[in-house]
């Protein structure tokens, strides 16, 4: 029960330091006060033995880690990245909070394999590597999650030129025709 009170704070924390991020994303400290919340959630639950939340957590450190050491650049797609992941980890721990109040010592299923992918994708550039902070709003996707064509390229079924190859054919003369 205290955890389930602490992790939504530091989520909370989270939420509002994201706004600071908005404004100034080289600003280290802002990405400090992301990375903190993260790791406190990250230690906690490793003790407490939730290990998806654990997962999650961790992973989101390691991005904001790069972040950090600037093996990545905050951008546009990122700060909506770290948004949902808030939102999904507030989603977990609500669920945690669900089974507390019945008696129960379980936790759900969450699908957190979308997630770990797109995080694996800004890590390797394959996300935003071109794109800053000031992003058109026409461009930004309507959900965090990683479209198909990221996820074949992160698993290799694709290369990222074949993915282009295949936007560019349906741009040109096959609107109508989905590429899937």
């Amino acid at each position: 029960n205290d955890f389930v009170v602490e992790g939504m704070e530091h989520l909370n924390t989270i939420e509002m330091n994201i706004l600071k991020l908005e404004q100034a994303p080289e600003d280290k400290e802002c990405i400090n006060s992301i990375f903190r919340p993260f790791h406190t959630i990250k230690g906690i639950t490793g003790f407490l033995n939730l290990t998806q939340i654990n997962k999650f957590a961790h992973a989101m450190e390691f991005l904001l880690d790069d972040a950090r050491n600037k093996k990545i650049q905050i951008h546009r797609e990122i700060i909506d990245f770290i948004l949902e992941a808030v939102d999904f980890l507030k989603a977990m721990i609500l669920d945690i909070k669900e089974h507390l109040e019945a008696g129960e010592l379980t936790q759900s299923h969450f699908e957190m394999d979308p997630y770990l992918e797109k995080i694996k994708l800004f890590q390797t550039g394959q996300i935003g590597q071109e794109q800053g902070i000031e992003q058109d709003s026409s461009e930004k996707t309507e959900s965090a999650l990683p479209r198909l064509g990221e996820v074949l390229c992160f698993k290799e079924i694709i290369s990222p030129s074949q993915l282009q190859d295949a936007l560019q054919e349906q741009a040109s003369d096959k609107k109508d025709m989905k590429i899937g």
